[in-house]
């Protein structure tokens, strides 16, 4: 398995599965990632793509990016090979945080930051429309691009997680009722030296199964875990590797990254020795 590498240099941490589950691409340097064979761990090639986790659709073909434009934050929709842009909608922010495409490409869910406030929002690609369906006091930092926000969406786009990486907590948004629970996912701890933060502890990130049952998540705690969502109980948990942040260039990577296959059969995380693991969802094996 590709082993993270450590310096100072670590990427925004994607992790993802290929649409297939047959390859697990692995962001090794800034905009570069590398494809590894899911069944034997066998590096294959190079991606040079900036991807995005969670941005992507079913195909790997269509990912959604964030943009500026004067005074408030632009989402675009592009063609992954060429860059084309193919949609694209004003947001009431600059404080864009993440973006989150369903599977099937009918809306993308994007986070953002209004003071100490987390906004979640649905753009509807169908209309082209933005509406709020979640805002949650003091979810966010006054700096919230640093270290910024984890957010994924289920797979037919009912339900999200947001995770605070200052406050600790994992936020399992209702996108059709438009409610939103919260829990404290991972304690605060003290951290090696090559690890920095500007707080304690944190969720490093968050991914809902594509059920939208489930949700893993993170920490600087050196821990995975597993979360169902209705009850928001916890399932089980692993060790986990913590990976050091880049203050020098103040573009701190997610550290500790997951990704679930599109069948939400596997589950893959960075284990305490820094190599990626596949775990079957049936038994955690």
């Amino acid at each position: 398995w590709w082993r993270e590498v450590d310096n100072w240099f670590v990427d925004e941490g994607f992790l993802g599965f290929s649409p297939n589950a047959g390859l697990l691409v692995r962001a090794v340097t800034f905009g570069q990632g590398r494809a590894l064979r899911v069944a034997d761990g066998e590096p294959l090639f190079l991606v040079h793509q900036r991807l995005e986790q969670g941005a992507l659709d079913a195909s790997w073909s269509v990912h959604a990016q964030m943009a500026r434009e004067g005074e408030d934050g632009r989402a675009v929709l592009k063609q992954l090979v060429t860059g084309q842009v193919i949609q694209g909608v004003d947001i009431e922010s600059r404080n864009l945080t993440r973006m989150s495409l369903t599977q099937d490409r009918s809306a993308v869910v994007i986070s953002s930051c209004d003071d100490d406030e987390l906004v979640v929002q649905r753009w509807g690609l169908e209309d082209n429309d933005v509406e709020v369906v979640a805002e949650v006091p003091g979810g966010c930092a006054s700096f919230a691009w640093y270290p910024g926000l984890a957010l994924s969406v289920s797979q037919d786009g009912s339900s999200a997680v947001v995770a605070s990486h200052l406050s600790g907590e994992l936020i399992h948004v209702d996108i059709e009722g438009r409610q939103w629970s919260a829990l404290a996912a991972h304690e605060r701890v003290e951290t090696d030296t090559d690890v920095h933060l500007p707080y304690g502890g944190v969720v490093l990130d968050a991914v809902i199964a594509p059920s939208g049952l489930m949700a893993a998540t993170s920490g600087i705690d050196g821990m995975v875990r597993v979360w169902e969502l209705e009850g928001m109980s916890l399932i089980t948990e692993f060790a986990s590797r913590v990976v050091a942040l880049n203050l020098d260039s103040y573009m701190p990577s997610t550290g500790s990254a997951l990704s679930w296959s599109p069948d939400g059969m596997l589950l893959a995380h960075l284990d305490e020795d820094g190599d990626v693991s596949v775990r079957n969802t049936q038994d955690w094996s």
